[in-house]
């Protein structure tokens, strides 16, 4: 008789549910959600953490429990696919790119901030050249 194979490698990939929650990241996402309900000015969260520790599992949970409430919206931008001076830019263009998948801003709006940081990019170089 014929054994079913084991994986001995596990996928390290946020979750999409709470069904899903063995680490209770849940109850993080529901006290962010509770301190988000009851403040009376826009807030921006950051979620530190090393590779791996959940910080993608709690906003997934996060925007699940604030699903449906007009009054906010989550937006996940990863600071790990960049470093130096290219962070900044490249949570700008993250944050651009998921405010739109979510028709948070028009097309248009879109294209103008994007134009926006792309004329700063070639500023900034001519002057890099000049130096």
């Amino acid at each position: 008789m014929a054994q079913a194979s084991r994986s001995w490698i596990l996928e390290d990939s946020a979750i999409d549910s709470h069904d899903q929650d063995r680490f209770d990241h849940l109850s993080v996402a529901r006290e962010l959600s509770t301190i988000l309900r009851g403040s009376q000015r826009s807030l921006a969260i950051g979620l530190l953490g090393p590779f791996g520790s959940g910080k993608s599992s709690v906003v997934r949970l996060l925007n699940a429990e604030l699903k449906g409430n007009k009054a906010w919206a989550v937006v996940h931008l990863s600071a790990e696919r960049h470093t130096g001076s290219a962070r900044a830019r490249g949570l700008l263009y993250g944050l651009l790119d998921d405010l739109k998948s979510q028709r948070l801003i028009s097309q248009s709006t879109w294209h103008s901030e994007r134009a926006c940081l792309e004329s700063g990019r070639q500023i900034s170089t001519r002057r890099a050249q000049r130096t």
